[in-house]
């Protein structure tokens, strides 16, 4: 991996992850789910697929029943960008949880 001081975020994680499937996790919760012994917050994330960067812009494609569109992020607001894999996901990384409800 090259050490390029000037690049910003959204162009080094386009540089290692333009063209696949990731996961972007901006720090924001979509609600917070209440069970009988603690509550938990659902965090939003964004599915799709790195197209390009421009500075601090990053676009990615997403997909929603065949449509498609292209979002454009600020990476400051960027916290964490995962490439799934079978079996794991943005929510492993915070704890476990996500697993016990997933079905």
């Amino acid at each position: 991996m090259e050490n390029n001081n000037t690049q910003s975020f959204a162009e080094g994680i386009c540089n290692l992850l333009q063209e696949k499937k990731i996961e972007i996790y901006v720090g924001t919760t979509s609600e917070n789910r209440a069970y009988a012994d603690y509550s938990q917050d659902v965090k939003e994330i964004i599915v799709g697929t790195i197209k390009k960067a421009s500075g601090s812009i990053l676009v990615v494609e997403i997909e929603n029943e065949g449509k498609k569109n292209l979002v454009y992020l600020n990476d400051f607001y960027i916290i964490s960008v995962v490439e799934p894999k079978p079996g794991i996901c943005t929510y492993d990384m915070f704890d476990d949880i996500h697993k016990k409800h997933r079905k």
